[in-house]
């Protein structure tokens, strides 16, 4: 009798390529409250877990801009940190631009040639598929971005992050 679950050589290389093509679906809040809800004993109704998810990303953003620090993601998902890069070249200063319409070489005095963004280090040991990094999705929100650019400018605080 022939064993059924042995695969052919064409049949291998067929779900190769349809496997390699696969859309994964990206999770959003709602798929995560309603699969905590089916796992915990404890009535929480959407807006309530909105507002906390909020609140609790709020805090951490504003503990990554006001620290420095590094903050490890759980179950594998890498780091978030803010950190400081060199500036490649002169940049337009677009606020004087707007005003005059000339062009002029921006000065950033307040960071001495030093920029700053919020990063997300996905490296893992666990998940080293190609679909991982279309999976989980990190953009700092404009306000977010807002508040980095104030606290470098009133509080000098670029020299808190690392060089990258």
């Amino acid at each position: 009798m022939p064993d059924l679950t042995k695969k052919t050589r064409e049949e291998i290389i067929e779900w190769n390529r349809v496997a390699h093509k696969k859309v994964h679906p990206r999770l959003t809040q709602k798929d995560v409250y309603e699969d905590l809800m089916t796992k915990i004993d404890f009535d929480l109704g959407f807006k309530e877990y909105d507002l906390l998810m909020s609140k609790l990303n709020e805090y951490l953003m504003h503990y990554l801009i006001n620290t420095g620090n590094r903050v490890l993601l759980p179950f594998f998902l890498g780091t978030l940190q803010v950190i400081r890069k060199e500036t490649k070249g002169s940049k337009i200063d677009f606020d004087y631009f707007k005003k005059t319409g000339e062009k002029r070489v921006h000065k950033n005095k307040h960071s001495e040639k030093y920029y700053a963004k919020i990063f997300w280090n996905r490296s893992s040991k666990r998940y080293h598929n190609k679909w991982y990094r279309q999976l989980f999705l990190f953009r700092p929100n404009r306000l977010i971005r807002a508040d980095l650019a104030k606290a470098i400018k009133t509080n000098n605080t670029i020299y808190k992050y690392d060089l990258k």
